[in-house]
């Protein structure tokens, strides 16, 4: 197997962030022994910071921005940052599992880059909207 990189941004997600990196090492450490997880904190003003700074491992790397950044200048970190040769990319707040990148891996082989796509979304009309304008730019 290939390594791999999982990069998670996160903006005030002290709630999911740790559960999500547990689960990231689970779901890594079963498809191969190469991997990292990067966890870059856009300036969050909860407690996300204090919570990632006691993670003590040499597979997590933390970045935290001391300002918001926004989310464009995040993303090109997510995708510039990680030294795997595989990156996927899951956000901070739990919304997709990363268990999910299963999925994808098999077409990894075929293609230079694979998107997944929710279905069945439960969030608000305002975020299907940005969701779908996010999804669109990606894919061009």
């Amino acid at each position: 197997m290939k390594s791999i990189s999982i990069s998670i941004p996160v903006y005030n997600n002290a709630e999911t962030i740790l559960d999500l990196i547990e689960e990231s090492k689970t779901v890594l450490s079963s498809l191969t022994t190469d991997y990292e997880i990067i966890v870059i904190n856009d300036g969050s003003n909860d407690s996300t910071e204090n919570v990632l700074s006691n993670i003590c491992d040499d597979k997590i790397k933390i970045l935290n921005h001391k300002n918001n950044e926004g989310f464009g200048y995040t993303l090109k970190e997510v995708f510039t940052i990680p030294s795997k040769e595989l990156i996927f990319f899951i956000p901070g707040d739990g919304q997709i599992l990363p268990k999910e990148i299963v999925k994808l891996i098999q077409y990894m082989d075929n293609y230079d880059f694979v998107l997944g796509l929710r279905t069945n979304r439960k969030d608000g009309l305002l975020r299907k909207i940005f969701s779908n304008i996010y999804s669109n730019v990606i894919s061009l």
